[in-house]
C-alpha cells in the first residue's frame, strides 16, 4: 500500500456517515410525533390513546416490515432498500400534513410512515456499516446507531420552531420532503461493498486481508458455529430478547408521550406556557444528547466491567426512576428525571446485541437482532399506546409509570437467567462440535 493510499479516507467512513444521517433523517420522520402530539390533541381534539395507538401501530408494521428488509439486504445490498424508505417517509409525511381524521392519521402514521422507516432505518444501515468494516465493525454500528437519538433531540428545537413559523401541517410537510429527498441522495453513497470497488474490509491492504483471513481459520478459530435455529431453540436468546422488549415498554411509550407530560406537569404548577415551552424543549434536548452518551458509556464501560453488570445497572436504575416517576410535580424535577433517564438506562441499548454476539457469534448475529428487534417492537411498542390509555382512564400516567417499572424488573431477571455461553440442544450440529467443550457462565 503507498503513502497516498495509506492517508487517504476509506471509503467506508462515508458509507457510515451516509448511513448515520439518513438514520438521523428517519429518527427525526419518526419522533415527530413527539413534538406533534400536543398540538394535534389540542386543534383535533383526539385523545392519547388514540395518538397512542399510531405510535403502536407505526412500530408493529416497522417490525413486521424490517423481517423483509433484513432479505431485501441480504439480496440487493442496503442502498436500494433505503431509496424506497426515503420516498415512503416522503409519501408518509405529505400525506400527514393534510390528516383530518383518525383513521387516516393510523394509515399515513402507523402503515405509510412505519413502512418507510422500516426501510431506511437500522437494519440496512446498520448492515452497511458492518459489511465494509471488520476489526472496526463496533464503532461503525456505534456512530451509525448514534443518528437515531441525535434524530430525536434535532426535532425537540426544530419542530417548535417550524410550527410556530408556518402551523403544523406546513411544518410536517416541510420536514418530510426534506427528509425523504435526502434520504434517497444519502443512499446514493452507500455502495454494497468494498469488494465493489477493488477494496478491503477497513481500507487494509490485499497482504493484510489474506493475513486476517488466515487467522480465523486456524486454531484460534470460535469452536461453535450456531445456526439461527440453533439459537432460537436457546433459553438464553429468548432471555436477552424478551429484555430488550421490556426495556423497548418504557422507551416507546415515554418518547411518544414526553412532551404531552411536560406540559401537564407545567400546567399544574401554573408555569406559563412560553416558559413551559422553553423548559420542556431543553429538557429534551438535553435528554437525547445524553442518551448518545449512555450509548457510549455503556459500550466502554461493558468492555471494562462485563455486560451483564452494566445491563444490571442500567435496568435497576431504570426501574428506580419510573417509581420516581410518579412523584414528580414540577419542571425542575421533570427536567433532573428526563436527565437521569436519557443517560444511564441507555447503556443497555448497544449492550443486548453484543450479548448475544458473545453467546451465538457473529455468523447468524444480523438475523437474531432482526428477530429480537420484530419481538421488541410488536410486545414492547404498545407502551406508547398503554401510556395514552393511562392518561386517557385516569388523567394521568403513573398507572403506566408503574407498568414500566415492573418492565425493568423483568427485564434485569431476564438478564441474570441468561448464560453467557449457552449449551446447543443436545443432538445438534453445534452440540455435537461442543461436547468437549465445558459450560461455563
Amino acid at each position: 500500500m503507498t503513502h497516498s493510499e495509506k492517508t487517504k479516507l476509506f471509503y467506508g467512513w462515508w458509507v457510515v456517515a451516509a448511513c448515520s444521517l439518513i438514520v438521523l433523517l428517519t429518527a427525526m420522520s419518526r419522533y415527530s410525533l413527539t413534538i406533534f402530539m400536543p398540538t394535534l390533541e389540542a386543534e383535533l381534539g383526539w385523545n392519547r390513546a388514540t395518538l397512542g395507538f399510531g405510535m403502536t401501530v407505526h412500530l408493529w408494521v416497522y417490525a413486521c416490515a424490517s423481517l423483509l428488509v433484513g432479505i431485501l439486504v441480504d439480496k440487493f445490498g442496503s442502498r436500494f432498500p433505503m431509496m424506497i424508505g426515503g420516498a415512503l417517509i416522503s409519501a408518509g409525511i405529505f400525506l400527514l400534513s393534510g390528516v383530518g381524521t383518525t383513521l387516516e392519521f393510523q394509515l399515513f402514521y402507523g402503515v405509510i410512515l412505519g413502512l418507510g422507516v422500516s426501510f431506511a432505518y437500522f437494519v440496512p444501515g446498520v448492515a452497511a456499516a458492518r459489511v465494509w468494516f471488520q476489526e472496526k465493525g463496533a464503532l461503525a454500528i456505534a456512530i451509525t446507531s448514534l443518528g437515531s437519538a441525535c434524530g430525536l433531540a434535532i426535532v425537540s428545537f426544530l419542530i417548535p420552531a417550524m410550527i410556530e413559523a408556518w402551523g403544523w401541517r406546513t411544518a410536517w410537510l416541510y420536514l418530510g420532503l426534506t427528509a425523504g429527498a435526502l434520504i434517497m441522495a444519502l443512499s446514493l453513497v452507500v455502495k454494497r461493498s468494498p469488494a465493489v470497488m477493488g477494496l478491503y474490509p477497513d481500507g487494509v491492504s490485499a497482504q493484510e486481508h489474506t493475513e486476517r483471513m488466515a487467522a480465523t481459520e486456524g486454531p484460534a478459530a470460535p469452536a461453535r458455529d450456531w445456526t439461527v435455529k440453533e439459537a432460537l431453540k436457546t433459553p438464553s436468546f429468548w432471555c436477552v430478547a424478551m429484555a430488550y422488549t421490556a426495556f423497548n415498554f418504557p422507551g416507546m411509550g415515554l418518547v411518544a408521550h414526553v412532551a404531552s407530560w411536560g406540559f401537564d406537569i407545567a400546567r399544574q404548577s401554573g408555569v406559563a406556557p412560553a416558559s413551559a415551552k422553553t423548559a420542556i424543549t431543553a429538557a429534551m434536548f438535553a435528554l437525547s444528547i445524553l442518551a448518545v452518551v449512555g450509548m457510549l458509556l455503556g459500550g466502554a464501560l461493558s468492555d471494562r466491567f462485563g455486560k451483564k453488570p452494566v445491563s444490571i445497572v442500567a435496568l435497576v436504575t431504570g426501574l428506580l426512576l419510573c417509581l420516581a416517576f410518579t412523584q414528580v410535580t414540577s419542571l425542575f424535577g421533570f427536567a433532573v428525571a428526563m436527565l437521569l433517564f436519557g443517560l444511564i438506562p441507555s447503556f443497555f441499548y448497544p449492550i443486548w446485541t453484543a450479548l448475544l454476539g458473545d453467546m451465538f457469534g457473529t455468523k447468524p448475529l444480523a438475523t437474531l437482532i432482526s428477530i429480537g428487534i420484530f419481538v421488541g417492537a410488536i410486545i414492547g411498542g404498545t407502551g406508547s399506546y398503554v401510556y395514552g390509555w393511562a392518561f386517557t382512564t385516569f388523567g394521568s400516567y403513573n398507572i403506566a409509570f408503574l407498568i414500566s417499572a415492573g418492565c425493568f424488573l423483568f427485564a434485569t431477571v431476564s438478564i441474570l437467567l441468561a448464560r453467557h455461553n449457552p449449551q446447543p440442544v443436545a443432538g445438534t450440529r453445534s452440540a455435537t462440535k461442543s461436547m468437549s467443550i465445558p459450560a461455563s457462565e
